[in-house]
């Protein structure tokens, strides 16, 4: 009897290591093989999110797009750049000057002119000459003095509205006004006063119980008047008086004054003498260029316009 092993268990032994080496290569394999098909999901699953995120990004563009086409169709004309064709006159260059000049001297700006629409800059700025600073100046002001205009009709439905609910009491303060205004312009309302009748005033005959006077500009401005549904605004400042002076100075000389003092017997107002030269001299187009004076009203009909009665 042999005490070692024999040849028979020697080769179970050997082939019980090869089926248990075989099970754990299969073993590797198949850990291995979950192992890769994970990452790849993962990976997958990483490029379907890259994926939804562009389409997303897509879709928002090209919403974007149909949004900023829509928007350029529906605008009004003068949001259109100067330069097209639509503005042959150059009415539409002229009111992108006159708001640039605006930007550049807010404090010749007032509230009320949040009312006015693209057509109302239009209207005003069109036939106004801007080859000066005066003329600038004077623009602005006829565009101010639609503003007040607008003021002036919602002040004058007011009281009318508070007149009939109140059993035709006029009211004794523009703040008693605040409730027959739409809510988000009653504070247009600072500012107006009883009106001062003793002063230059559109129609005599008509007796105003408001005023508005902004005194944004030294040169060039006007007065807001308010009657019961009735309102109307004057022209005030120097230089429309300078202006008549010039024009009368012309007719009679046939030429442009050389100096500010060429006009003093023309004036029918009288101007302070270093006003009167800075206006002057406001009115050139270019250093030591003869003074031009363009339209001198605008609107029409000289220092007053009135609001229809309703």
């Amino acid at each position: 009897m042999s005490n070692g092993p024999s040849r028979t268990h020697i080769h179970i032994t050997i082939g019980s290591l090869l089926v248990a080496s075989g099970f754990g290569f299969a073993y590797c394999r198949c850990v291995n093989s979950n192992r890769t098909l994970l990452a790849e999901l993962t990976e997958l699953q990483s490029a379907i999110r890259r994926l939804q995120a562009e389409n997303l990004e897509l879709r928002r563009s090209e919403e974007a797009s149909r949004d900023s086409a829509a928007a350029a169709a529906s605008a009004k004309v003068a949001v259109l750049p100067p330069g097209s064709e639509i503005d042959a006159g150059g009415v539409i260059e002229g009111v992108f000057r006159i708001k640039e000049f605006l930007a550049a001297h807010p404090e010749k700006g007032i509230p009320e002119m949040r009312l006015l629409k693209d057509e109302d800059w239009l209207a005003r700025i069109e036939g106004m000459p801007l080859n000066t600073f005066a003329a600038e100046c004077k623009a602005l002001a006829s565009v101010r003095e639609l503003a007040q205009m607008r003021l002036g009709e919602m002040v004058g439905l007011a009281m009318k509205d508070f007149m009939t609910a109140n059993g035709g009491q006029m009211p004794a303060s523009p703040g008693q006004l605040a409730l027959y205004l739409p809510p988000n312009d009653a504070d247009l309302l600072q500012g107006v006063d009883a009106a001062d009748m003793n002063r230059p005033h559109p129609w005599i005959l008509t007796h105003w119980v408001f005023q508005k006077d902004p005194m944004v500009d030294p040169w060039y401005d006007s007065t807001l008047f308010v009657a019961t549904n009735e309102w109307g605004t004057r022209m005030t400042g120097p230089g429309f008086a300078l202006e008549d002076a010039f024009v009368a100075f012309q007719k009679a000389m046939g030429s442009a004054p050389a100096s500010s003092s060429d006009l003093l017997p023309y004036l029918k107002t009288p101007i302070d003498p270093s006003t009167m030269s800075a206006l002057f001299e406001a009115m050139r187009p270019a250093p030591n260029a003869p003074p031009t004076v363009g339209s001198l009203r605008n609107p029409p009909g000289g220092e007053t316009v009135r609001g229809p009665q309703h």
